[in-house]
C-alpha cells in the first residue's frame, strides 16, 4: 500500500428523510438495554475528534 494514502473517515453524520440525525461509526460496538431503553455505543477514543469535526461540519447545514 502507498504510504501517502488518505485514511477514510470513520465517523459520518446524515440527516434522514424523516428528519432524524444518523451518526455512523466504523467498527463501533452498540448495545441496547431493553429494560431501561438506553443505547450504549462504544467507540475508539480517536473517533471523538472525528465526531467533533463531523458535528462542526454538519451543524451549518441545519
Amino acid at each position: 500500500m502507498a504510504e501517502n494514502q488518505e485514511e477514510l473517515p470513520t465517523v459520518a453524520i446524515h440527516l434522514s428523510q424523516t428528519g432524524q440525525v444518523q451518526i455512523t461509526f466504523k467498527d463501533a460496538i452498540a448495545a441496547m438495554d431493553e429494560v431501561s431503553g438506553e443505547a450504549v455505543l462504544t467507540i475508539h477514543v480517536s473517533q471523538l475528534e472525528e465526531l467533533r469535526d463531523a458535528i462542526l461540519t454538519f451543524v451549518p447545514q441545519l
